[in-house]
Order: C-alpha cells, then sequence, then structure tokens
C-alpha cells in the first residue's frame, strides 16, 4: 500500500547520512546527525538506538557480532574523517582506533580481515587490537568506497579505470579482470566468492565473472538508456541477481538460467536440473526478433525476467543543502544512498535508503499464472518513524 508523496524537507523528520548492511544481509544500520540506529533486516525492527554528539557518515556492523566501525560524518562529524574506531558493541568500549592520511570512503570487516577505502587506494590489515598491515595498493579514483571482502578474496577498483583487482587472501596474489570500458560503479561477490559481478558508469550491462579464472560468464542488460546503478546483490545460494538504478526499477536476473549453459559446474546443474524447466523469460523480451541473423545485440541479450518499483526520491539538493560543504562525507558520494538491496533467503529481498525520506521495503518473488515468476512489494516503512 501507498502512501502519499510529502515534499522532501526536514520535516519527514532526522536525515541518515548513510545506510548499509551487514555482511549477511540479517541487520542494516544507519548513520545520523547524532549517532546510530540498527535494524532487523526481515521485519525493520528496531535493534538499538545509540546517540554521539556528532555524526557519523559510516557504520558497519560485523555479522551479529559485537563489534561495529563508525567513520564521522555529516555537518558536526563525531570524529575527523581520517579515523576509523571499532566499538565493542556490548561494553560500549573502544576496541580498535586508527588514524590515515586521507578521508576514508569505505571500511570491509571480516573476522581475520580489514580492508579501508580511500578515493585512490586501500589497505588490507589483519583484525585484532594491533592491526598488522597485510597489503597497500592504489587504485583508480573511487568516490563510492567499492570493494567486495571475503572469506577468501577480496576486489576493489585496479589501478586502470574499469579494471577490477582481485586478490588471494592468504597468498597475496593478484588477479585483474578487464570488467569495462569506463569507469566501475558497483561491484559484487557471491556468497561462495565464485561470482562477481560489476557495472560501469553507463549503467546498461551488468557483466559476471568466475573468480577462479577471471573469465566472463555472461553478460546482462538493464536497459539501453544510460543509467546510474544503485546496488548490485547476488542471492545466498546464486540463483537470483538483483539490480537497482536511478530509474526507480529494482530488476530481477535468473543467475541460474544465465549461467547453466556456459558454466560447466556441477553445482549450477544440480540446482537447474532437479526443477522443470521453464520457458527462458530473459530472452521472450523480443521474441522472434532475437531469432532473426544480424540483429543489433539487445535483442537476444538476456534481460530481467521480473522487474518492482522502489522508491528513490532525488534528494541531491536538499542533502547537499544541510551540509557544511560538498566537500564533507556524510556516505559515498553526495547523493544519500538509495536502492541498496539485501537478500535474506533465495525469494525475499529487501531495499533500503538514506537521505530525509529513508525508506525500508521488502518484496518477494512469487509463481502465478502460467509459470511466470513476479517481484511483489509486500511492504515498506520510513524506518526512522519506528
Amino acid at each position: 500500500m501507498m502512501n502519499t508523496r510529502h515534499p522532501i524537507n526536514q520535516a519527514l523528520g532526522p536525515v541518515v547520512n548513510n545506510v548499509l548492511f551487514n555482511d549477511t544481509w540479517e541487520v542494516f544500520t544507519a548513520a545520523l546527525e547524532d549517532g546510530y540506529r540498527m535494524y532487523e533486516t526481515k521485519t525493520c525492527e528496531n535493534l538499538a538506538d545509540v546517540e554521539f554528539d556528532g555524526g557519523l557518515g559510516h557504520v558497519r556492523l560485523l555479522r551479529r557480532t559485537q563489534y561495529i566501525i563508525l567513520v564521522g560524518g555529516g555537518k558536526n562529524p563525531q570524529f575527523p574523517p581520517n579515523r576509523i574506531q571499532v566499538i565493542n558493541n556490548i561494553t560500549g568500549k573502544i576496541f580498535l582506533f586508527m588514524e590515515f592520511g586521507a578521508t576514508v570512503l569505505g571500511v570491509r570487516l571480516s573476522g581475520e580481515y580489514l580492508v579501508v577505502i580511500f578515493e585512490g587506494g586501500m589497505t588490507l590489515y589483519t583484525f585484532k587490537d594491533r592491526p598488522e598491515l597485510l597489503q597497500s595498493l592504489d587504485t583508480a579514483s573511487n568516490p563510492l568506497g567499492l570493494c567486495c571482502l571475503g572469506k577468501r578474496l577480496y576486489a576493489f577498483p585496479a589501478s586502470t579505470s574499469g579494471q577490477i583487482r582481485l586478490v588471494d587472501l592468504k597468498t597475496r596474489n593478484v588477479s585483474i579482470i578487464p570488467a569495462h570500458n569506463s569507469a566501475l560503479q558497483a561491484i559484487s561477490l557471491s556468497n561462495d566468492e565464485e561470482i562477481l559481478v560489476s557495472a560501469s558508469k553507463t549503467g546498461t550491462l551488468i557483466r559476471v565473472w568466475s573468480t577462479s579464472n577471471c573469465s566472463k560468464l555472461a553478460e546482462l542488460r538493464r536497459g539501453v538508456e544510460y543509467s546510474t546503478i544503485f546496488s548490485l546483490a547476488i542471492s545466498p545460494s546464486n540463483k537470483y541477481l538483483a539490480v537497482t538504478s536511478d530509474k526507480s526499477t529494482l530488476h530481477i536476473f535468473d543467475l541460474e538460467e544465465v549461467l547453466s549453459p556456459g558454466a560447466n559446474t556441477e553445482a549450477v546443474r544440480q540446482r537447474s536440473g532437479s526443477a522443470t524447466k521453464r520457458p527462458s523469460e530473459t530472452q521472450q523480451k523480443y521474441g522472434l526478433l532475437a531469432q532473426i541473423p544480424g540483429m543489433p545485440r539487445l535483442f537476444s541479450d538476456h534481460y530481467s525476467f521480473a522487474t518492482a518499483h522502489f522508491e528513490s526520491v532525488d534528494e541531491e539538493e536538499e542533502f547537499v543543502g544541510a551540509m557544511k560543504n560538498k566537500r564533507e562525507w556524510c556516505g559515498p558520494g553526495i547523493k544519500p544512498v538509495k536502492g541498496l538491496i539485501g537478500w535474506t533467503t533465495d525469494e525475499d529481498l529487501h531495499v533500503v535508503g538514506a537521505g530525509f525520506d529513508a525508506r525500508w521495503e521488502k518484496y518477494a518473488i512469487r509463481v502465478g499464472a502460467e509459470n511466470k515468476r513476479t517481484c511483489v512489494r509486500l511492504g515498506w516503512r520510513r524506518y526512522m518513524d519506528l
């Protein structure tokens, strides 16, 4: 059920500087001008409301453990933007404190490793009370703080624009994926770390890569018009890929169907072979036109089998107006985060956003008439009202 659109202004409630899921998508955090909040992803239940004297730009929780990373941001930052603090959320005490020579644009944390991302580089540390520097690498301009950290691998922009550097955490061996001709906009790593997906600034194509040999497994078409991709997320067992963009559209792609012919892996065959094969929904967009020789490739490309609308109000003017100046970091970039995707099962996903109109939206993939799958919005909330 939709409610009537209100004007975008501070009367809607406190501004959310940034919103992030934890690494299992079970919890999301909202960085505020006076602290942070923590929510259960499935229900949008408010789990914690922590107050500070200043603002935060980045709040990241490690799984559901007590460790939470804080970076200052907003109009009156709690900390300088070149500092990170890791807090023991149970005791409230500082576990780790680090300062750098540049503004921190992103942080990733696992049980063993800590990655800190800057505009033109990143550093890898062991995660302990006295971190050991393991690796420091330059990157192309990375204002969005793009990085994926798994248990075996981590991925981030290479020093050449459009390329991805994939690093083995144990050996530090580096592989380069020539992903796009233009700068990267989004990357995402699957839970099993076998698949990496990427999108560039043009936003028309999403490319799927094998992390084992850096080969391109598939190309998926979001659309033909340029668009800004907000988020990419692969479902827990690599069944689906979800994509959001500034078109306010959530796309769902069938990764099993797309990868089955080309990905010669037993896991894919087992997952897709047991079910009754439905007609390809990803290649029905142009029907017989896709089979005519010489037709442009967009007629035969793989498209999403389902789409849904999500709320994505352009708050750039209001958001920037609330800050002292455009150089202050209040999250990745100047615009508030919108369309961030988190899966809770292979059929259930959630989309959250920051800004003045900060929303949580719940979606599910359902099978309807003639075995056709759809993406249905089940509910939404302005989570700062809770």
